[in-house]
């Protein structure tokens, strides 16, 4: 029985370094300057996600973005070419910034 309790204090004490070493590097993540970079093919998925998170339609964001609700509806669904113009509009109301990378 002492093999028992010896083991299962083992495997407590790992989870908690475990657990500690998870939150430190939770922490670390929160408080990166680094920004979080997506590929465009992310986007509509990233607009959608933004948009709820702030709980606005999209007919709301289109319009504190000065766009159409149709026009912004586009954008999630991947339809159509837009202007950098209409997704740095997008960007101020959602919170996210682009950038480009040539390579």
């Amino acid at each position: 029985m002492a093999d028992d309790v010896r083991t299962k204090a083992t495997i407590v004490a790992a989870l908690k370094h475990q657990i500690t070493s998870l939150q430190t590097l939770v922490d670390d993540l929160e408080h990166s300057t680094t920004p979080d970079l997506r590929e465009i093919r992310h986007l509509p998925d990233l607009l959608q996600e933004r948009r709820e998170q702030l709980s606005l339609s999209p007919v709301e964001t289109a319009e504190l973005a000065g766009l159409s609700p149709n026009t912004y509806r586009a954008l999630e669904r991947a339809d159509g070419n837009p202007r950098l113009e209409t997704l740095e509009s997008v960007g101020r109301v959602l919170n996210f910034k682009l950038w480009i990378e040539m390579v």
